[in-house]
């Protein structure tokens, strides 16, 4: 019973200190493997012309998890009459064989 508690406490330890570096270095999204904290400059004041993001179609999006782990994915942008839209596609039916998402 012993070993089973060392073991047990050995892996949360383990567990605590991954996810401690990962806050550190960030984990961000790569592709379409979503990720946990993003790196960069929070924004706090509204943006009014989102015209900037005409030149960038992909962006890093993060949210926070039911189980308080963030929870951060790439997802495409468009910016139309002043307003921010990101734009999230699942196709349907079975995936083909060397077909990029």
């Amino acid at each position: 019973m012993k070993t089973l508690f060392k073991t047990v406490g050995a892996m949360l330890v383990c567990l605590i200190l991954l996810l401690v570096v990962l806050s550190i270095t960030g984990f961000g999204p790569h592709d379409r493997t979503p990720g946990l904290w993003l790196k960069g400059n929070v924004i706090t004041t509204p943006v009014t012309d989102w015209s900037f993001t005409d030149k960038i179609p992909v962006v890093q999006l993060q949210t926070q998890a039911w189980y308080l782990l963030p929870h951060s994915v790439n997802i495409n942008c468009y910016a139309y009459n002043g307003q921010m839209y990101f734009v999230s596609v699942y196709p349907t039916g079975p995936r083909e064989a060397g077909m990029l998402m």
